[in-house]
C-alpha cells in the first residue's frame, strides 16, 4: 500500500483520535465520545486488512439463484444449489488454496471455506451469504457478521424479487462503504425488469447504469462444454476478473474505509445538531441578559454625564483654551474657570478673625471635596453596577432562566458565584473604554469650538465690547485729562481763580483744569461692571454651545457604545462551552467534507455506490 493511503487513512484516525480526547463537557458530545471510539476501532481493523484479496459477497433473496451463480462464476458445479427452499443457510467462502476466513476478518464459526482452482479466485474470493429473507433470525445474525468485511456486494435478484422490503433494508446497511454490482438472474424464463429496478436504485444509489441480465445455467453449460462465453455473464466475468483488479484493492478498500468513516460522522453529527436547538436557545438567553445590562450601563453612563454638566463644561474649556492658545477671550475663558478660586481669595483677603478664616477655609474644602468626588464619579460612575442596574428580583430571575437553560443544553451546571464579579469587570471594562471615547468627544467638541469662523465670532465679540465700554473712558483719562491738561498747563502759567459766596464772603478759589475734565470714580467702576457682565454672558453662550454639542455627541457615543463594546465576560465559562461545542461539531462537519472531497478521486467505473449521505 502507498504511503499516501496510509497517511491518509491515519490522518482520518488522528483525527477522530483527536475528537474523542478534546470532546466539549456538552453532555451529548460526552455521548457520542464512546461511539466514536468504537467507530475508531472498526476502522483500524479496516485498515489491517488491505493487502488480501478483493472480498466480494452474493446477496439476494430466498430463490433467486445465487449459489447457481456462484458455480457459473467458478465454472465447476461447486455450491449446491435448489430452487424449492433456502438452500443457503451458511455463509460460504470460496477462495484459492491457502487462504481462510480468519484473514479476512470473517468469523470462522459462522462461514464455511471451499477452495478452490477457479482462475477468477487468483484476485478475487466470493462469499455465498445467507439468505436475508429466510425466516431464521441467524441467518440475519450471519449475514449482518460478514457483509462490513466485504469490499464489493453483487446483488443478485429476480423479475419477482427486485423490490423485496427485507434484502432492500440489509442493503441499506451493507452497501456503507462497498461497491455494487446488480445482477438479475433467471434471463432463461423472466422478462428483463432492469429499465424499472434502476429507477428505484437511483433513488439511493449512483452510477446504475450498468446491469447484467444472465442465465446462470447456461453459463455454467457453456463452460463445461469448452464453449466460449457472451453476453452480459461474459461482461460480469470480464469486470470481475479483470477491472476489478485493475482498480486494486487498495482502492476500493480506501473507499470502503473512508464511507464507514463519513456514515459514522455522519450519523454523530446528526446526533449532535437534534441537540443544537438548546445551544441556542441559551446563547440566546446569555445575549439576552448581556443586551439588557449593557443598555442600562449606557443609559446610566448618558444620563450621568447629562446631569454632570460641570465636569464636562470644564473639560471642553481646558481642551478649548489649550487649542487656542493665548487670546483674549481664552483669557476671559481662563478667568471664568477660575472665579471661584478668585472669590475665595478675596473672601480670605478680607477676613479679619481667626473665625472668619476657618469657616472660608471649611467652605472651600467642602467645595474641593465636592469637585473631587464629581470628578470620580465622572471615571468610575458604575462601580457598583449591578446593585444598582439590576434588583435582587431581576437578578433571580435571570439565574433561575439561565440555570434551567443550562440544564437543558446539557452544560455543566454553575453556582454564579462570581457573577457579580462578572458584572464589575464588564462595568470596568465599559467604564474604560467610554473615558477613551469621552476624551476624544470633548478633543472634537474643542476642535470644532476651535474653527476659524467659530473662534471669530467670540474674539470679535470680545474685542467689539471692549471697545465700545473703553472708548470713552480712555479718551477721558487719556486724551481730556492727559494730552489737553498738559496743553493747558504750558498756556496758562497760572491756576484760573474763581469766586465763590459763601457766608455771604466771596472766597477765591484755584480751579485745576484736570479735575474738571476727569471722569468720576463711579463711571469707572460702572464701565467694569459692564465689562465683566458682557465677557460673562459671552462665555456662558460659549458654554450653552458646548453643552449642546455635548448632548449630540452623546447620542453618537451611546450607539458607538453598542456597537463596539461586547459584554463577554457574563457567563464567560458558559459561552466557552458554546462555542467549544460548535467547534466540535464543526470540526466533524469538516472532516466529513474532507473525506467526501477524497471519496469523489476513487469512483470506479463500472461499479455503482450509494449516494453520499
Amino acid at each position: 500500500m502507498s504511503l499516501e493511503v496510509l497517511a491518509s487513512f491515519d490522518g482520518v484516525l488522528n483525527r477522530v483520535d483527536s475528537l474523542c480526547q478534546h470532546a466539549p463537557a456538552w453532555r451529548p458530545a460526552q455521548d457520542v465520545v464512546p461511539y466514536l471510539r468504537r467507530v475508531r476501532n472498526v476502522l483500524s481493523q479496516t485498515e489491517t486488512q488491505f493487502n488480501d484479496n478483493i472480498v466480494v459477497a452474493l446477496l439476494g433473496g430466498t430463490g433467486v439463484g445465487k449459489s447457481t451463480l456462484v458455480n457459473a462464476l467458478l465454472g465447476e458445479q461447486v455450491a449446491k444449489a435448489s430452487p424449492i427452499r433456502p438452500t443457503t443457510r451458511q455463509a460460504t467462502l470460496y477462495c484459492s488454496n491457502g487462504y481462510s476466513a480468519k484473514m479476512v476478518g470473517l468469523p470462522e464459526d459462522r462461514v464455511a471455506v471451499v477452495h478452490c482452482s477457479s482462475p477468477i479466485l487468483q484476485s478475487i474470493m466470493l462469499v455465498d451469504c445467507p439468505d436475508p429473507d429466510s425466516s431464521e433470525e441467524e441467518n440475519l445474525e450471519t449475514l449482518r457478521a460478514i457483509l462490513p468485511h466485504c469490499d464489493v456486494i453483487i446483488h443478485v435478484t429476480t423479475q419477482q424479487k427486485y423490490k423485496n422490503d427485507a434484502i432492500a433494508r440489509e442493503l441499506k446497511f451493507a452497501s456503507v462503504g462497498g461497491s455494487l454490482i446488480w445482477v438479475q438472474t433467471h434471463a432463461d424464463r423472466d422478462e428483463d425488469i432492469r429499465q424499472y429496478w434502476k429507477q428505484d436504485l437511483e433513488k439511493d444509489f449512483k452510477d446504475v447504469d450498468k446491469i447484467f441480465f444472465v442465465d446462470s445455467k447456461k453459463a455454467l453449460e457453456d463452460q463445461l462444454a469448452g464453449k466460449p462465453l457472451d453476453g452480459d455473464f461474459a461482461r460480469l466475468i470480464e469486470t470481475l476478473a479483470s477491472q476489478l483488479p485493475r482498480i486494486g484493492v487498495e482502492g476500493i478498500r480506501r473507499y470502503h474505509f473512508l464511507d464507514i468513516a463519513e456514515d459514522s460522522l455522519c450519523n454523530v453529527l446528526t446526533r449532535l445538531e437534534s441537540s443544537r436547538p438548546s445551544l441556542d436557545y441559551l446563547e440566546s438567553k446569555i445575549q439576552e441578559v448581556r443586551d439588557t445590562f449593557f443598555e442600562r450601563l449606557i443609559e446610566k453612563r448618558v444620563t450621568d454625564l447629562k446631569d454632570d454638566s460641570h465636569q464636562w463644561e470644564r473639560r471642553i474649556r481646558s481642551e478649548t483654551i489649550r487649542q487656542w492658545g493665548t487670546s483674549p477671550f481664552s483669557l476671559a475663558l481662563q478667568i471664568y474657570g477660575s472665579l471661584d478660586a478668585l472669590l475665595f481669595g478675596s473672601l480670605v483677603f478680607r477676613a479679619r478673625s481667626v473665625t472668619q478664616l476657618a469657616v472660608l477655609g471649611t467652605v472651600e474644602a467642602a467645595r474641593k471635596a465636592k469637585s473631587w468626588l464629581s470628578e470620580r464619579q465622572s471615571q468610575f460612575l458604575l462601580e457598583g453596577a449591578p446593585v444598582d442596574l439590576w434588583t435582587s428580583d431581576e437578578q433571580a430571575k435571570h439565574r433561575a432562566i439561565i440555570s434551567d437553560a443550562i440544564k437543558s443544553a446539557g452544560l455543566p451546571e454553575n453556582d454564579f458565584s462570581n457573577i457579580n464579579t462578572q458584572f464589575n469587570l464588564v462595568s470596568e471594562q465599559f467604564l474604560i473604554a467610554s473615558e477613551a471615547h469621552l476624551d476624544d468627544a470633548v478633543s472634537a467638541i474643542a476642535k470644532k469650538n476651535s474653527r476659524w469662523y467659530c473662534r471669530g465670532f467670540y474674539e470679535i465679540c470680545l474685542l467689539v465690547w471692549i471697545f465700545l465700554l473703553s472708548w470713552l473712558p480712555l479718551k477721558n483719562f487719556f486724551y481730556d485729562y492727559l494730552y489737553k491738561g498738559f496743553i493747558n498747563d504750558l498756556s496758562l502759567p497760572a491756576p484760573r481763580v474763581e469766586r465763590v459766596v459763601e457766608n455771604g464772603q466771596t472766597v477765591p478759589i484755584a480751579i485745576n483744569y484736570r479735575t474738571t475734565v476727569l471722569y468720576p470714580t463711579y463711571v469707572y467702576i460702572v464701565t467694569l461692571i459692564w465689562f465683566v457682565l458682557g465677557t460673562g454672558l459671552l462665555t456662558i453662550l460659549f458654554s450653552r454651545r458646548s453643552r449642546r454639542g455635548v448632548e449630540k455627541y452623546l447620542a453618537k457615543l451611546s450607539k458607538q457604545w453598542e456597537e463596539s463594546f461586547h459584554s463577554d465576560l457574563i457567563f464567560e465559562s458558559e459561552q466557552d462551552e458554546i462555542r467549544r461545542a460548535h467547534r466540535f461539531m464543526a470540526e466533524i462537519s469538516q472532516l466529513i467534507t474532507d473525506i467526501q472531497k477524497d471519496k469523489k478521486q476513487l469512483n470506479a467505473p463500472g461499479l455503482s455506490r450509494r449516494k453520499d449521505v
